[in-house]
């Protein structure tokens, strides 16, 4: 069964706010075992997908040239196409919330919010940092990662990417040649 979203603005800021709880936090939702459709617009490789439970189902990726608003909603309707599924099959959402591209993020996340809304389904976020921290193959690694306007996300802090001495064992979206 759809839920349905309180009437009142108050009710549905409470009601985002118990959301938000449980939506930032990936241990309780991952993985769903439902079909979920995945949106990051916040690297510098932008990504669509589908999948169930650990199971990716279909991808569809982009270099994020700052053409989001152009290519989020067309790849997301040739991703649905590839893997034969409709809209309305969709019962989760996970977008990418940041950090990365301040325009490049609120187009995904605007997205996200809007076919949430419009399909009736849960919607969750997860930060950048915690996105590559769970595709990490190496968890002595450092994650590197886009942050905007030449800065770079490292340890948990925002910093310019010529900052960065060492090489060091990095990995996420930044390459070796942008140090």
């Amino acid at each position: 069964p759809r839920h349905t979203l309180p009437r009142s603005p108050h009710a549905r800021a409470a009601h985002a706010k118990e959301v938000f709880k449980v939506a930032t936090n990936p241990a309780v939702w991952y993985p769903l075992s439902m079909l979920t459709l995945g949106i990051n617009t916040a690297s510098s490789t932008n990504t669509v997908c589908l999948f169930d439970g650990k199971k990716v189902i279909g991808e569809v990726s982009w270099s994020g040239k700052n053409k989001e608003s152009e290519k989020l909603l067309p790849s997301i309707a040739k991703l649905l196409q590839k893997s034969r599924r409709r809209m309305t099959d969709i019962k989760s959402i996970v977008v990418v919330r940041g950090h990365g591209s301040f325009s490049a993020v609120r187009t995904g996340v605007t997205v996200a919010n809007v076919l949430s809304y419009a399909l009736g389904c849960d919607l969750y976020s997860i930060d950048t940092a915690t996105m590559w921290a769970t595709r990490s193959p190496d968890k002595n690694a450092t994650a590197v990662i886009h942050a905007g306007r030449g800065d770079v996300l490292i340890k948990g802090r925002v910093t310019p990417a010529s900052s960065i001495k060492s090489k060091g064992h990095f990995f996420g979206d930044v390459t070796d040649e942008e140090f």
